[in-house]
């Protein structure tokens, strides 16, 4: 129930906090009853999306390491993990209700699984890929005509800021600024300069993330994830 007092945080946050707070738990079987376990959020692709039939995620284990270095990965069910599959709690005369008996399952057989999905849904691999190809190479030139008029703009600013502070050095040096005014227009041209430079270093990077970022938007809207 609501209290009438003065609350310490404002509700909406409140309720946020309570979504993330029950977005880390999960109700699992133990003893027979249901129970509340906290739970890390997984990073594990397969981990992240499966589900088991009694409603609890997968935990993976490193099985084995070839000659080569390459892993094997296994995934089991964490109601078996934390209580014990079905057929052992039977053989131990404790309840079995809730809990399963499935098998833990190899990554391999995930990969291979998702291979023939993608195969069967992406009929027209080579046709998507080509359009894809055609439309980079639109946006690209698109692209560096757009950046090549910022980079010249920013370029521009921060030539004209640079004289700006030479200019700044020549009053100081003639007189026409003292001290204390000197030093508050440098260190504020100085700021200003410091963000011109850091726009056009991001300008840079953002005109390669963008082109492959098109890049996986127009495979994703072709149907090839």
């Amino acid at each position: 129930m609501k209290g009438d007092f003065e609350p310490i945080v404002p509700e909406d946050v409140w309720d946020k906090c309570e979504a993330i707070r029950k977005s880390r738990t999960i109700t699992m079987m133990k003893d027979g009853r249901e129970q509340l376990f906290g739970r890390k959020t997984a990073r594990d692709l397969w981990a992240t999306k499966m589900r088991c039939k009694c409603g609890s995620g997968f935990h993976r284990q490193k099985w084995r390491a070839n000659k080569r270095g390459d892993e094997a990965f296994g995934y089991q069910c964490y109601n078996q993990l934390n209580n014990g599959s079905a057929t052992l709690r039977k053989k131990n005369g404790l309840p079995t209700d809730g809990y399963c008996d499935i098998k833990m399952v190899s990554d391999w057989k995930l990969e291979l699984m998702s291979h023939k999905i993608l195969e069967g849904i992406w009929e027209h691999r080579k046709d998507a890929v080509l359009e894809a190809y055609r439309m980079v190479g639109e946006n690209v030139r698109s692209d560096k005509t757009e950046n090549k008029a910022a980079a010249a703009a920013l370029d521009g600013k921060i030539s004209r800021l640079n004289a700006k502070i030479e200019g700044f050095i020549t009053m100081r040096a003639e007189g026409e600024l003292s001290k204390e005014e000197y030093s508050t227009m440098k260190a504020k041209a100085e700021a200003e300069m410091k963000s011109l430079i850091s726009e056009r270093a991001t300008l840079s990077i953002w005109a390669t993330t963008s082109i492959i970022s098109r890049f996986l938007i127009i495979i994703w809207n072709s149907g090839a994830f």
